[in-house]
């Protein structure tokens, strides 16, 4: 992506989505999150280093993550093909020429919106003349990726860090994250 003078990476831009989820800080790339031992006990844990601190006012924030909100989930919003079934996510669309008459469109952003655990950085490669969305085209590659991520129940964790319940009725019950689906909502169909 860039404008003009200005370009970024895949990487950099979900940094940037990253620091604008947690308000504070651009965070470092880095790969291990944290070490466990057999028994699923975490032995090491690992905080990503900042790369940046941001000074972003929390009424800015909140002004800032209200309309990547509503970019994916306001009716009309250019983000409404990036929309998750299992979390609210907040993002923003656009596109770019990086090459000439090579033109990309992109969707980023993070989820979920409340505690966010995931940033992301989604890019489609078109050509001139291909009427390039970054909802439209980057969007749906988006959702289909979140979608599979949180409707694996036997490997995701919620936004608050704890393991999914056996108990669905418990699940049902405690209604503490609204970004946490329904019970209801969260069989999916297997294409496998």
């Amino acid at each position: 992506a860039g404008t003009k003078n200005r370009s970024c990476n895949q990487r950099q831009v979900a940094q940037a989505m990253a620091g604008l989820a947690n308000g504070k800080f651009v965070p470092r790339a880095h790969l291990i999150k944290q070490v466990q031992n057999a028994s699923n006990q975490v032995v090491e844990s690992f905080a990503p280093p900042p790369l940046t601190t941001l000074d972003i006012k929390e009424e800015d924030l909140a002004v800032i993550h209200g309309g990547m909100i509503d970019c994916v989930n306001a009716g009309n919003g250019t983000g409404r093909w990036g929309s998750c079934s299992y979390a609210t996510v907040a993002g923003k669309t656009g596109t770019a020429e990086w090459s000439q008459g090579r033109y990309l469109a992109w969707f980023a952003g993070f989820v979920p919106s409340k505690n966010p655990r995931f940033a992301f950085a989604v890019v489609y490669e078109g050509y001139r003349g291909q009427g390039l969305s970054g909802g439209r085209n980057a969007g749906p590659l988006a959702r289909r990726f979140l979608n599979s991520v949180y409707g694996d129940r036997d490997s995701m964790y919620w936004a608050e860090g704890r393991p999914l319940s056996a108990n669905k009725d418990e699940e049902a019950e405690d209604d503490s994250n609204e970004d946490k689906p329904a019970a209801s909502s969260r069989s999916r169909k297997s294409n496998r």
